[in-house]
């Protein structure tokens, strides 16, 4: 990590509430993309409002939009 650089950790603490006020948004979570961290920003449905409000970066890390009809919580091995 370059020095003075956030983690994808800290900069998602620190937008999490911001995106998690756009209407229409369900979840954030941290993925990869091409390979590279990134922010996903799980939505009910993207819209040009959402792409609109939703930026494609935060703190240098990439931020995808994903369309998802509901979210679950992962099933836990016995």
């Amino acid at each position: 990590m370059l020095a003075g650089r956030k983690t994808i950790t800290q900069v998602l603490a620190q937008y999490k509430h911001e995106l998690l006020t756009v209407p229409g948004v369900l979840g954030t979570a941290i993925g990869t993309w091409e390979r590279e961290p990134c922010i996903i920003v799980f939505v009910e449905q993207e819209t040009p409002e959402i792409r609109r409000r939703i930026p494609p970066s935060l703190g240098g890390f990439s931020v995808k939009i994903d369309a998802t009809d509901m979210l679950r919580e992962p099933r836990r091995q016995a």
